[in-house]
């Protein structure tokens, strides 16, 4: 049987452990409260956001900075999204800034990267829009796909060329060409043949001179 000290024991672990999770709740809850941000929005035009989640990271030349507030479809232009981000106040956005999505690890989830940006250029101001830019995956993805494209072409124009109708030209080309070989072989054989001739009578010619 449980004595009374060990269940008094209990229950003032049990209540001096509550309280400080409670401490550490209020503690992060008033943290999140008090922070204050800068907002910021992002469009992306014909391009698709899959993997990017409310709430996710936001970092600025590899710091984070941030986080999504809000992503939605532009209501007046359904090819359009825009994201809304929140970033610690004071955070320099410069105009020449871009936004660019990137990969969280090998887990499909990805972050709003924002890169760029000089000292000469002007600071952005809340509320305003930050440009999209590319990142060297959709530079890759791009390239592969005009690859892809160009092979498809060529494969297109080798079906082309080989072709029923195209097959019954090249094959008249060929006998075309093999008859005019043939009829050149014999010309330059019959011209060696008078050349060799008058080679002979050249010889005879000049045996009665000598």
């Amino acid at each position: 049987m449980v004595s009374r000290a060990t269940k008094i024991r209990l229950g003032v672990f049990l209540a001096i452990g509550s309280i400080v999770i409670l401490l550490f709740v209020i503690a992060v809850a008033g943290n999140r409260l008090t922070q204050k941000w800068d907002t910021y929005y992002i469009m992306f035009q014909n391009y698709p956001v899959s993997g990017l989640q409310v709430g996710g990271t936001v970092n600025y030349q590899g710091i984070k900075v941030g986080q999504v507030a809000a992503i939605k479809i532009d209501p007046e232009d359904v090819s359009k999204l825009i994201v809304t981000i929140d970033i610690e106040q004071g955070t320099p956005i410069k105009s020449d800034t871009e936004a660019v999505l990137s990969l969280v690890g090998i887990t499909g989830l990805k972050a709003v990267e924002i890169k760029g940006g000089t000292n000469e250029a002007a600071t952005m101001q809340p509320g305003t829009f930050i440009k999209a830019g590319s990142s060297m995956l959709d530079d890759f993805s791009d390239r592969a796909l005009s690859i892809a494209e160009k092979i498809d072409l060529i494969a297109t124009n080798i079906g082309d060329m080989t072709g029923s109708q195209n097959q019954e030209n090249i094959t008249k080309i060929l006998s075309e060409t093999s008859l005019l070989l043939a009829d050149t072989r014999a010309n330059l054989s019959g011209t060696l043949e008078s050349l060799n001739l008058i080679a002979q009578n050249t010889a005879g010619v000049t045996d009665d001179f000598s």
